[in-house]
């Protein structure tokens, strides 16, 4: 059982890291697109590694990602908006 929760522990962190990588794309042109499936993609496959592994800490980082292309784009236009 250990050695498996080490396994779903690894590809947890591959992918969140992966997640946040996907970010750079987010400024180079026509990147967004990219950054929103990729990140999305990732936090929710991160999700499930976290639910196997029943760790309720990575759940919550992995929504996060998933959701955070959704933020990331309430912030660019509150500063479109406003700025």
């Amino acid at each position: 059982m250990e050695e498996s929760r080490g396994f779903y522990l690894i590809i947890f962190w591959l992918l969140f890291i992966s997640g946040l990588a996907s970010y750079y794309y987010a400024f180079v042109d026509y990147g967004f697109i990219i950054t929103v499936g990729v990140t999305f993609f990732t936090g929710l496959l991160a999700t499930l590694a976290a639910f196997a592994i029943n760790n309720r800490l990575l759940m919550g980082l992995g929504i996060l990602l998933a959701s955070s292309t959704i933020i990331f784009i309430g912030i660019l236009f509150l500063s479109d908006v406003f700025f």
